[in-house]
């Protein structure tokens, strides 16, 4: 009878010595999954981005597409002469007319001027800006730029964009 509940215990303690070894894998997998969820890198677009590479025929003139929004920045008095939009055309600023931007995706068009607009589709192949090495050849974002002429299309090509915080 002694051997009998010697092996009822100790099948006893290696239960519950599982089960609480179970519950502590659990609430450290938790833990890990929240803290590293919480730990998200913070997605702050806002700066420059230039054409890597050769500029494609039809895009000679462009110059960068910029990004900013003064409500959500705070990083320097300069900030309110800032302005969003496609530089190109020696310095002809092409104001946003529709603009979606998020973790995965930045399409925009612009307003017309002088009779030419722009549009892009593109997506981000990285989002840690704010930790952002300063590599002009390094490509942050790739998709469709698109010129048009009087409502016409006159220009596309495949792009890749790197990324310049600015000063």
């Amino acid at each position: 009878m002694t051997r009998k509940l010697y092996l009822l215990r100790t099948a006893l303690s290696i239960i519950s010595l599982l089960t609480m070894l179970s519950v502590s894998l659990g609430a450290v997998s938790r833990l890990y999954t929240s803290r590293r969820h919480f730990v998200q890198k913070p997605f702050r677009p806002y700066g420059y981005y230039s054409l890597v590479g050769a500029h494609p025929k039809g895009f000679e003139n462009f110059d960068t597409i910029q990004y900013w929004r003064k409500e959500d920045e705070q990083s320097g008095p300069d900030i309110s002469e800032r302005l969003s939009g496609v530089t190109a055309d020696e310095g002809v600023l092409y104001r946003y007319r529709t603009i979606t931007i998020n973790r995965r995706t930045f399409v925009f068009t612009t307003r017309v001027v002088k009779s030419t607009s722009y549009s892009f589709t593109g997506r981000f192949l990285r989002t840690d800006f704010l930790n952002s090495e300063l590599n002009f050849d390094k490509p942050v974002l790739t998709g469709t730029l698109t010129k048009y002429r009087r409502g016409k299309k006159v220009a596309e090509a495949q792009v890749k964009l790197s990324y310049f915080a600015g000063t």
